[in-house]
């Protein structure tokens, strides 16, 4: 992630819609299934992580700084070496960070060895390649995914689908036709979901997105959306 973006990221992820959403229904997921000791690997600058006081690792020495700050135990690591004991974890979150890495089979083997028989790992991702955009670019994408290759990830690397939703399915619609419209104009410039927004909006789409988290955490499967969440075990 280039270094004035990662600014801009640690500054605005506190209070945006988006951040504050995705915060709510971990958290919510967090305490439904997982009680113990849980790692937040690419936790980012902390503002955003459920799991305030977890163990964490990010690969920017910015991001660390900030998440210190936040109450975390963090360090420097690298996602496809976290450097942690096998079958230490309870839990272990990958919140929008394996779309990041050219090798995401091996973070979510090092997440799998992380974790004790029984522990849980949280992961999200940007959702459908025909929504890839100058968003991914500016976030250093390498890929996005759909519900049945997230699975088959998890699961060919010996984890057991506990769930797996789309998520933010109600934007869905306006977002792909604002990445198609992009398209058609062949334009590089694209807004992020950390633009400034008004606090209404801000407040609205927040709104809209708790009330996909209550559907999801009252076990409805979302057939479509922007990102997706899974939860699963390892037996």
């Amino acid at each position: 992630m280039k270094e004035n973006y990662e600014l801009i990221y640690a500054e605005k992820s506190r209070n945006n819609w988006w951040f504050a959403a995705r915060k709510e229904l971990v958290r919510s997921l967090i305490r439904s299934k997982i009680r113990g000791r849980i790692l937040d690997i690419g936790c980012g600058p902390g503002t955003s992580s459920p799991a305030s006081g977890s163990f964490a690792i990010d690969n920017s020495f910015f991001m660390c700084r900030h998440a210190k700050k936040e109450g975390m135990i963090v360090c420097a690591g690298d996602a496809q070496k976290p450097g942690f004991k096998k079958n230490s974890m309870d839990a272990v979150l990958l919140l929008d960070v394996i779309e990041h890495i050219d090798g995401d089979k091996n973070v979510i083997m090092q997440a799998y060895d992380i974790l004790k028989p029984g522990g849980t790992a949280i992961v999200t991702v940007p959702a459908f390649d025909f929504l890839w955009g100058g968003e991914d670019e500016l976030n250093e994408h390498k890929r996005r995914y759909s519900a049945s290759g997230l699975r088959k990830l998890l699961e060919s690397n010996g984890f057991e689908i506990s769930k797996i939703s789309y998520w933010n399915s109600i934007l869905f619609l306006p977002t792909l036709i604002y990445k198609k419209m992009l398209n058609r104009q062949k334009s590089g410039k694209e807004s992020h979901h950390l633009n400034i927004i008004p606090d209404f909006l801000n407040g609205a789409l927040l709104k809209l997105l708790r009330f996909e988290n209550s559907l999801i955490n009252h076990g409805i499967n979302l057939p479509f959306g922007v990102s997706i969440v899974a939860v699963a075990r390892k037996p």
